[in-house]
């Protein structure tokens, strides 16, 4: 789906399901399909501010005797593609994630956490810190110990520029994957984080390719097949240019849709991940 802004959250998932609904009927299981959520599964989201020129943060909490599998930041517009995610990832009981504002114009973005009773071999693991720095993308990776996989994940900067942003993040084997971009011109660091378990009805699903046209921002999705749902996701970003920046991503249904910005002058490729699993 290609589209000059996002306006909200809500009409961002409605345009999805309009737009696309040709495609999700062909890709995923029938619309009443039996789904199976795993034992207290809930999801919980928070809307906040992303000031102009600036660095916002923000987080949502998972309910009592609940552990965030996964978690998503989505912003609400994004004025001359300059507004971006550059963190987002599991702190401890929440889900935290953090966007930057290059425009002149205000607008809000959310987080969202999806969260259940703790699985089996639950961890947080954190990676090693690596340098990024300025002009270059960077990756980092996060490893779930052997037994576990990774539920889900995210990524940080240590820098508050607005040049800096996630590029792309998804699991990858036994991993957690995170590139961020260094469009600046100091040197940073970053990490990656993995959300490590074991879960019944398990999989990661990659959907199908889509276009990034130079100068907009295009989202897509990757559909969890029935009986799982969505309990994380991510993008392939398909490009190692540093100003083609990770919009946001959330849970759409049985879906989890994902959207790139791209700010050269020519096109890319993408793919929306989903991590599915169920009780």
């Amino acid at each position: 789906m290609k589209h000059a802004r996002l306006v909200s959250a809500g009409a961002v998932i409605g345009a999805c399901l309009a737009t696309l609904a040709g495609a999700a009927v062909a890709s995923a299981a029938a619309p009443h399909a039996v789904r199976s959520k795993p034992a207290g599964y809930t999801i919980v989201s928070r809307s906040f501010a992303a000031n102009a020129g600036d660095e916002s943060s923000g987080f949502a909490p998972c309910p009592k005797r609940t552990v965030p599998l996964g978690g998503g930041v989505i912003a609400d517009s994004s004025p001359d593609l300059r507004v971006n995610v550059s963190a987002s990832g599991p702190f401890g009981p929440d889900w935290a994630g953090a966007v930057k504002n290059s425009s002149a114009v205000a607008t809000t973005f959310h987080v969202s956490a999806i969260c259940a009773h703790k699985p089996k071999g639950y961890r947080q693991v954190a990676s090693p810190q690596v340098t990024n720095p300025a002009g270059i993308q960077s990756k980092a990776v996060a490893t779930c110990p052997k037994g576990t996989r990774p539920l889900g994940g995210g990524g940080f900067t240590s820098s508050a520029s607005t040049d800096n942003n996630m590029n792309g993040t998804a699991p990858k084997g036994r991993t957690w994957v995170v590139r961020q971009n260094n469009a600046g011109t100091t040197d940073a660091t970053i990490g990656a984080f993995a959300v490590c378990g074991k879960m019944h009805g398990y999989r990661v699903v990659k959907g199908k390719p889509f276009a990034v046209t130079h100068g907009l921002e295009v989202g897509s999705f990757a559909a969890c097949p029935a009986p799982t749902v969505p309990i994380s996701g991510g993008v392939f970003s398909g490009s190692k240019s540093v100003f083609v920046n990770f919009l946001g991503s959330f849970k759409s249904g049985h879906r989890w849709d994902a959207f790139v910005n791209n700010s050269t002058e020519g096109d890319i490729t993408s793919a929306a991940v989903a991590v599915c699993a169920s009780r």
